[in-house]
C-alpha cells in the first residue's frame, strides 16, 4: 500500500501538465442556457470573455467573420473575445447548450495557456470520455440558486477539467511552450507594470507614451512586448479593459453613463458609447436593458 502511494507521489511530481496548469486561475463570470424558444438565431454578438460551449442537444452553425462550423450534441466549442460571431439553431431536433464565460489570470500569462490549447479561429473538441460531463452540467444548471454553495466553484471544475483534456488530447505535455524561460522574465516583469499602470491610472486617457515612459522602454518595444506576450497591442488592451469595467458598471451600479465615462477616462458619455457599441456591437443602454445577454 505504501509502496503504491510512493508511486503516486513520484507520478505527480513528473505531472508537468498540472504543475503548468498550477499556474493559472480561471475566474466564472456566468453560467447560462441558451435553447429552444421564438429566437432560433443570435446575430454579430461579441463576447468580453472567454466562453465555454458544451452542446447538449441538436446542432448550431456557429459563424465568424471568416468561417462557419457546424457544432452537434456532445462537442465542445471554445469561443475567444472580441471576435463577431453568429450562433443558428440548424435542425428541426431540439436544441440547447451550456455556456460558461470565464476569464484566465494572471492576465501576462494567458496567451501562455492559450497559446497551447487553442487553434486559429473556432475550437471545436470532442472528447468521447466527457460525455457524462453534459449530463452533470444540466443537473448543476437545473439546482442552481442564489444560494447554492459551493456552485461557482463546481462551475470552476468543470472548466479546469474540460481544459485539461483540450490539453490532454491537443499536445505532448513535454512539448508545451513556456514564456517563463529566463530570457522571458524581464518582459513578464515589463508587462505586469505596463498593466498596473493602466488599471491604476483608468480613469485619465491613457496613452502608450504615457505607459513606456512609466516602464521606461521606447514605444515601439512596448508595442512589440504586448504583442508576444498579451497578443494585443497596447491600446486595444487599454480599450478592452475599459469595455470590461464598463460592463461591471453597467451590470452591478445605478451609474449614469456620464458617471461612467468619467469614471473610465472617456472624454464624454458619447464617445464611450462610440467605444462600446464598436466593441460590442450594442449601445451601453441597450447593453443595460437587456442585462447580461451578451456577457
Amino acid at each position: 500500500m505504501y509502496h503504491n502511494i510512493s508511486k503516486l507521489e513520484k507520478t505527480l511530481e513528473k505531472d508537468k501538465l498540472s504543475q503548468f496548469l498550477s499556474e493559472f486561475d480561471f475566474r466564472i463570470e456566468s453560467f447560462t442556457k441558451w435553447g429552444d424558444g421564438p429566437n432560433k438565431k443570435i446575430e454579430n454578438f461579441i463576447i468580453t470573455d472567454y466562453d465555454l460551449l458544451l452542446i447538449n442537444k441538436g446542432q448550431i452553425k456557429i459563424s465568424t467573420e471568416n468561417s462557419e462550423y457546424r457544432c452537434g450534441a456532445g462537442e465542445i466549442v471554445l469561443l475567444e473575445p472580441f471576435k463577431l460571431y453568429t450562433a443558428e439553431r440548424k435542425t428541426l431536433d431540439d436544441m440547447d447548450f451550456y455556456n460558461i464565460h470565464f476569464n484566465i489570470f494572471p492576465e501576462h500569462k494567458k496567451m501562455l495557456l492559450l497559446g497551447n490549447a487553442l487553434k486559429e479561429d473556432l475550437n471545436i473538441f470532442r472528447i468521447p470520455h466527457l460525455n457524462t460531463m453534459h449530463e452533470y452540467v444540466e443537473k448543476v444548471y437545473a439546482n442552481r440558486s442564489t444560494e447554492d454553495k459551493g456552485l461557482e466553484n463546481i462551475i470552476k471544475s468543470i472548466l479546469q477539467i474540460v481544459i485539461t483534456e483540450i490539453l490532454i488530447n491537443r499536445f505532448d505535455c513535454n512539448s508545451l511552450k513556456d514564456y517563463e524561460l529566463s530570457e522571458r522574465k524581464g518582459e513578464l516583469k515589463l508587462i505586469n507594470k505596463s498593466i498596473e499602470y493602466i488599471e491604476q491610472n483608468i480613469s485619465n486617457p491613457i496613452k502608450v507614451t504615457d505607459i513606456s515612459s512609466e516602464v521606461n522602454v521606447s514605444e515601439n518595444y512596448l508595442y512589440k512586448i504586448f504583442i508576444r506576450v498579451l497578443g494585443l497591442p497596447p491600446t486595444k488592451y487599454i480599450m478592452h479593459y475599459k469595455i470590461k469595467q464598463a460592463k461591471e458598471l453597467l451590470n452591478y451600479s445605478d451609474c449614469t453613463l456620464e458617471e461612467i465615462a468619467y469614471k473610465l477616462g472617456f472624454s464624454s458619455s458619447y464617445h464611450l458609447s462610440n467605444s462600446f457599441k464598436k466593441n460590442l456591437g450594442v449601445s451601453p443602454t441597450n447593453y443595460r436593458k437587456l442585462g447580461n445577454l451578451n456577457s
